[in-house]
C-alpha cells in the first residue's frame, strides 16, 4: 500500500503516524493562522490532531485527491464527505 494511501486511511491512526517524519507539518484548512491555517508538526501533535477530529467527525472518505509534489512538499487537494457525531451529514 502506498504511503499516500497509508495516510489517507485516517481511521488507522498509528498508519498515519508510520507515513510521517519527525518534522512532519501539516497545513490543515482551520485555526487562527489564515490563510495558512493551523499547522501541527511532530507525530504526536499529529496524532492529537487526528484523536480531536475523530471525536467530531466520523466515517471520513477521502475522494476526488489531487496531489501535487513540490519540492519536499506534497500538497493534497480532497474532498472529505463523513458525518459528524451527531449524524449530520459532511458533504464536502
Amino acid at each position: 500500500m502506498s504511503l499516500l494511501v497509508r495516510f489517507g486511511k485516517a481511521s488507522d491512526v498509528d498508519g498515519v503516524l508510520a507515513c510521517v517524519t519527525p518534522d512532519f507539518g501539516w497545513r490543515l484548512a482551520k485555526g487562527l493562522e489564515a490563510p495558512d491555517g493551523l499547522i501541527v508538526r511532530g507525530k504526536e501533535v499529529v496524532r492529537q490532531a487526528l484523536a480531536e477530529r475523530a471525536a467530531v467527525i466520523q466515517r471520513i472518505r477521502f475522494s476526488e485527491t489531487e496531489v501535487t509534489i513540490v519540492g519536499d512538499s506534497i500538497i493534497d487537494g480532497s474532498a472529505l464527505p463523513g458525518e459528524r457525531a451527531t449524524g449530520a451529514p459532511i458533504l464536502a
